[in-house]
């Protein structure tokens, strides 16, 4: 998974009623990534008339929900192997 797709996932589980800024602007690395989470059932093309293009799957929430729920990377101090060398 890309920075860009998971900011396109929270997107649209954060901001559902508005469809991402990249659709109207369409850069080239647009419609692949839309395709690709379209394809692997994280997102979904809305049918009909309505203001948004794609919505946010069970899936892609549950998606979500795992990048929420890992921790964030702490420090830890550790000796260097042979002993007291500085760095």
């Amino acid at each position: 998974m890309t920075p860009y797709e998971i900011e396109i996932i929270l997107h649209y589980f954060c901001l559902g009623s508005k469809d991402h800024p990249d659709i109207s602007r369409n850069p080239p690395v647009w419609r692949p990534t839309i395709d690709g989470l379209c394809s692997s059932g994280i997102l979904a093309c809305v049918e009909g008339l309505t203001d948004v293009a794609y919505r946010i799957t069970e899936k892609g929430c549950a998606y979500v929900e795992h990048v929420c729920a890992v921790q964030v990377p702490v420090c830890k101090w550790v000796q260097p192997p042979g002993g007291n060398a500085l760095i």
